[in-house]
């Protein structure tokens, strides 16, 4: 009987292999041990030259000595076993536990569409700080509450949204983009209902409880019925490109004047409108319209299986692509033209470099969507690049 130290390793896999050094073991033809990797079905090779260490799928009897029975105590907490026919058996749970609820946290973070979540966080944050700024001296910590309130507000309705388009359109998403955590799989239809059932519920009673005035409940209880009008039938308002479009760009800029009306409200401040926040509305109301159809440029195939029509099915990936461009340069354009007409209200110096920046980099992401022939990755990264110009556009009211 062969009498061997033993000390284990975590692999990458989540799971823990022993190491078997052997002083007596020789050379042989069979110089790697395979072991077979179920969740990637690829085997996994390990070498014993360097440090005369290999694998073993065998029972062993072991002799600890004090380099062994140190080593490998620090790691037999999470321990797993290989047995004999390739199968690995889970000693601890500590470890797939911890995996399990990473996992459904990122599925969970995906389910909210990260890209618009961002966006919708930093721009509350943006508004809140311009009428902060100029209202210092009614700065309080539960203002602060508050505010926080107001912006989980506004999560939950691109939540709400996001969710009741995902579960109806299930089908869809799983050949346009099935990476999405309800196509995929990931999160189940139960799930996906309750989030938005919850969301949904939780925001309209944050609206009530926070004392922020009836017109931000209404905008908040408007932007989930668009979004219910949009996804669900038997409106199914996105067959249509016209209706589709009106519903996103009711969202978006709903979502805006009501951070606005809950600024003003939770300073106790009257509802004006601001020059700088009359500009900020005019460049979202126009940045909407670019936004709601440039969403279907990677969604073509899907959309045409399944019956949506959209401007993309309809014409084509580049005319709506260089609409969208041509829409953005002249929002930039009349932005710089407003701060160089009125410069008594505004910042003007700001504005012109910083739009002037913004509308060259629309033109270098034009190059680049020419450029790979409007392939479905690269639409998909440019609408991205659209919720970019969203946020930024936030960052730079905070300097009108």
């Amino acid at each position: 009987m062969v009498f061997s130290s033993v000390c284990s390793f975590p692999s990458s896999l989540g799971t823990n292999f022993k190491l078997v050094p052997r002083s007596n073991f020789k050379a042989s033809s069979s110089h790697y041990h395979e072991i077979n990797n179920f969740i990637n079905n690829k085997p996994i090779k390990f070498s014993y030259f360097s440090s005369r260490l290999y694998c073993s799928a065998k029972p062993i009897v072991h002799r600890e000595n004090k380099f062994t029975k140190s080593f490998s105590l620090s790691h037999l907490q999470r321990k797993s076993s290989i047995k004999a026919h390739g199968e690995i058996e889970a000693d601890g749970s500590n470890g797939t536990s911890e995996f399990n609820v990473m996992k459904s946290g990122n599925a969970i973070w995906r389910f909210v569409r990260p890209y618009a979540a961002k966006g919708v966080l930093f721009n509350s944050a943006a508004m809140f700080a311009k009428e902060l700024v100029g209202n210092l001296n009614l700065f309080s910590w539960p203002l602060m509450f508050k505010i926080l309130s107001f912006t989980l507000v506004i999560l939950c309705i691109f939540v709400s949204t996001s969710g009741i388009n995902q579960i109806y359109d299930l089908d869809i998403d799983r050949l346009n983009k099935p990476n999405l955590p309800v196509a995929s799989g990931e999160i189940s239809v139960e799930l996906a209902w309750l989030l938005t059932i919850v969301c949904t519920i939780s925001g309209l009673t944050l609206t009530i409880i926070t004392n922020s005035g009836p017109f931000f409940p209404f905008l908040y209880s408007a932007s989930i019925f668009f979004g219910f009008l949009y996804s669900a039938p038997p409106f199914r308002w996105k067959k249509n490109p016209f209706t589709a479009c009106f519903c996103n760009v009711m969202l978006y800029v709903g979502t805006s004047v009501g951070v606005y009306y809950a600024c003003k409200a939770s300073l106790g401040l009257p509802a004006n409108w601001s020059p700088a926040f009359c500009l900020l509305f005019w460049f979202i109301s126009l940045l909407s319209i670019p936004i709601s159809i440039a969403k279907d440029l990677s969604d073509i195939e899907g959309d045409r299986k399944f019956g949506i029509i959209t401007f993309s099915t309809k014409f084509g990936a580049k005319p709506i692509a260089y609409i969208c461009h041509g829409l953005m340069l002249l929002n930039y354009v009349s932005v710089m033209a407003a701060a160089i007409i009125w410069p008594q209200f505004f910042n003007s110096n700001v504005i012109l470099l910083s739009h002037a920046f913004m509308a060259i980099w629309v033109l270098y992401q034009a190059w680049i969507l020419e450029k790979s022939n409007y392939d479905t990755e690269t639409c998909q990264k440019y609408y991205i690049f659209l919720w970019i110009i969203f946020s930024l556009e936030h960052a730079f009211y905070l300097f009108m």
